[in-house]
This record gives C-alpha cells, sequence and structure tokens, in this order.
C-alpha cells in the first residue's frame, strides 16, 4: 500500500496532468483510492476544486470523468464554492430547494437468505447489487438527478434548485426538477421491473419523494485521521420518511408538495 507521500505526489502529478489536459479520465483505477483520500483533506484537494471550478464544468461532467463520481456534485460544488479555497476543508452548510427521492430496495433480505447458503453468495450478492445500482443510477444521471448517499440497500438521491428563490425562474425551475424526478422514479421501477429474478427472488424498489428547503451539511474533520459526512436534511427528508413507508412494491408516493408543483405538468392516474 503507498505511503503518505506517495498518495499526495500521486494527486500532484494528476492534478498537473489535469491543468494540462483539462481530463481526468486517464486516472488508472489503483490511483481513485489515494485521489479521493487526499480530496478531503488537503489543499491539493480544494485547489483542483477550484480548477474544475473555473473551467465550468458541471455536475454531472464532473462525476462521468473518474474518481469525483463517488462523491456527490452538490457536495463538489459546496466545496468548490467555499471562500477558503487555500485552506484545508472545512466543516459548511448551505440551503436551498430541492426534490428528495428515497428509494429503497424491496426482497434483498430475503435474496441474501437464499445466497448465504451459496459458496460464492457474498460475490453473487454484490454482483446482482452493481447490476440494479447501475439501472437506477444511470437512469437517475440521464435526468438530472444527484446521488447524495447508499444506506445499505436503500439510496437518496436529489434534485437540487439552482435559481434563488427570489428569481422569476425560480418556480419554473421546480416544477420542471419535480416533473424529472416523478418521471425518473417511473422509469426506474419499469427497469427494476425488466431485471430477471435472481436465485428464484424477484427485486422491486419502494420509494418516497418530497421537496422543499434542504440544508446541505459538510461534518467533521476531527480524529486521525480524520472523517466527513455528507448529509442533507430539512422538509423534504420528513416528507420522505412519511411516504417511503406508505409505498408498495414498484411504487413511489410523492408528498403533497410535490403533486402540487407537477400538477400542472403531469397527469396522474
Amino acid at each position: 500500500e503507498e505511503d503518505e507521500d506517495d498518495e499526495v505526489k500521486t494527486v500532484t502529478d494528476v492534478v498537473s496532468e489535469i491543468r494540462q489536459s483539462g481530463s481526468i479520465a486517464h486516472i488508472p483505477r489503483k490511483n481513485w483510492r489515494a485521489v479521493k483520500k487526499t480530496l478531503f483533506k488537503t489543499k491539493l484537494g480544494i485547489s483542483f476544486l477550484n480548477t474544475v471550478n473555473n473551467a465550468n464544468m458541471t455536475g454531472l461532467e464532473i462525476r462521468r470523468k473518474g474518481y469525483l463520481a463517488f462523491a456527490p456534485s452538490m457536495l463538489i460544488k459546496q466545496l468548490a464554492d467555499q471562500k477558503s479555497l487555500n485552506s484545508e476543508v472545512h466543516s459548511s452548510s448551505i440551503k436551498q430547494h430541492g426534490i428528495v427521492f428515497f428509494a429503497d430496495l424491496s426482497g434483498f433480505t430475503k435474496l441474501t437468505e437464499k445466497l448465504a447458503i451459496h459458496p460464492h453468495g457474498a460475490e453473487l450478492l454484490c454482483a446482482e447489487l452493481d447490476k440494479l445500482y447501475t439501472l437506477i443510477l444511470s437512469e437517475v444521471d440521464r435526468w438530472g438527478g444527484d446521488c447524495i448517499k447508499f444506506a445499505g440497500d436503500a439510496i437518496l438521491f436529489c434534485w437540487p434548485i439552482q435559481a434563488n428563490k427570489r428569481s422569476p425562474e425560480f418556480r419554473q425551475q421546480y416544477a420542471e426538477a419535480a416533473a424529472k424526478a416523478v418521471k425518473c422514479s417511473l422509469l426506474v421501477h419499469k427497469s427494476i421491473k425488466l431485471h430477471p429474478e435472481v436465485a428464484g427472488v424477484k427485486l422491486t424498489l419502494h420509494a418516497g419523494m418530497g421537496c422543499g428547503e434542504l440544508t446541505a451539511c459538510l461534518l467533521g474533520g476531527r480524529g486521525k485521521p480524520s472523517r466527513w459526512e455528507f448529509v442533507i436534511a430539512g422538509e423534504p427528508m420528513s416528507q420522505i420518511a412519511r411516504a417511503e413507508p406508505a409505498a408498495k412494491p414498484g411504487e413511489t408516493v410523492i408528498s403533497p408538495s410535490v403533486a402540487e408543483l407537477i400538477g400542472g405538468i403531469i397527469e396522474a392516474d
């Protein structure tokens, strides 16, 4: 395993190459761990984020190009927007409106039990999750969503609204984001439905969706080595806490606030 000096040197070389080529697609898979680790604890990581920010790359463009696919676009932007770009990463929070989509796999426990007796059950389970998550993430990415966090067999997504609440385009962006999120959820369910059974178990999704003002927080930094967590909180999270448990397998339950937003765009059965 590379030591600390090698890790920093690796990232230094990578950032230098990025500045020359404008791409991070060339980063070898074996270096991703070192690059990501250094990103969250050194001035170099902030310097790189500043470089990306100055290049006017969108969050989705950044996530498609290598190791930053491991970080939410909201987090990348929050780090890049920190005023102290020449200092180490510090805890911060921002408030903005957004649509939150929480999807949970149904049948995962049953599949785990079935594969537990298989000699390569753990490997088969991981391979199956990779396939399902690829289906889900590809669809969410296509509709402009941001993957915030994996929580076991569940995933949290967000469609943040970039416009200021007082701006004329805010309401339109808000409604369009809600429509994209709802359309995305329907297509995600369709993709999962078409996915074949595994070990006699048919996996499905049940999900909840909410909207409103949320707070995106970057927390941590204590201890050696330091640990960081990116979390979102606020009214949308309260709404999905009520909506998701009410959803049956293959369903997404949306909050009344989301339903109001899409009322003039999508007709519900």
